[in-house]
């Protein structure tokens, strides 16, 4: 009889201790879930409005990374848009400073974006949107194809070139002069835009004034020319 106690106390024992060591086990698989960060968002071109597929997505993290202090950037994960132009990535959580979301694809302007770490952990997943520009190279011909003497004088501007655009054309103005007036010039532009371009012009004590709206190509070369 003592042996038939003992051995069921045993038996009651040993469920116990594979209840609790279940219940480790699921409390640690649930601490080692929750030590992730969730990163997403979605892509967009919105002179073109639609969502941007195939780009090169990269997030660097400053802060600890991989149990180390950097102050600079550390790529922590990379991949590329889908069809709908979203991404996800999940990373180990740490103490980031900050998030730089790069995106890159061919005929584009590179994309690059800072976002604060500080509310961004397990519990609170970031998921955000981003804008892409595509780059149009503008070519604008000029020349003096009725030439009258050597003050003939042109001078343009574009009036409204994309903001914070370092690789845009710029608003300053450019004037030449003389019969011999026949040169191109290359600068760029955001993709389906109304870049507009003011001009004028002197002949023989005469001035004409003209305002002409680009509607620039995505990814490609727009040509403007203008003949006086």
């Amino acid at each position: 009889m003592l042996s038939f106690l003992i051995s069921a106390s045993y038996i009651s024992f040993m469920k116990k201790m594979f209840l609790l060591l279940i219940a480790g086990l699921f409390i640690v698989s649930c601490k080692k879930e929750s030590s992730e960060i969730n990163l997403s968002g979605s892509l967009f071109d919105s002179y073109a409005g639609n969502y941007v597929a195939g780009a090169t997505v990269s997030i660097q993290a400053n802060g600890v990374v991989g149990g180390i202090y950097n102050a600079g950037y550390t790529t922590v994960a990379s991949g590329v848009t889908d069809a709908n132009g979203h991404f996800e990535f999940i990373i180990d959580e740490s103490a980031y400073d900050s998030f730089r979301f790069t995106f890159i694809k061919d005929g584009y302007f590179v994309t690059q974006e800072i976002k604060t770490a500080g509310d961004i952990d397990p519990e609170n997943p970031f998921n955000g949107s981003f804008n892409i520009y595509s780059k149009s190279t503008i070519k604008l011909h000029i020349q003096n194809i009725n030439p009258y003497d050597n003050q003939d004088i042109i001078s343009f501007y574009f009036v409204n070139p994309p903001s914070y655009c370092s690789d845009c054309c710029v608003t300053g103005p450019i004037q030449m002069e003389g019969t011999n007036i026949d040169t191109t010039i290359y600068c760029n532009s955001y993709g389906d835009y109304d870049l507009r371009l003011t001009y004028s012009y002197t002949k023989n004590s005469t001035n004409y004034i003209y305002n002409d709206t680009l509607h620039t190509i995505a990814s490609d070369t727009t040509f403007h020319e203008i003949l006086f």
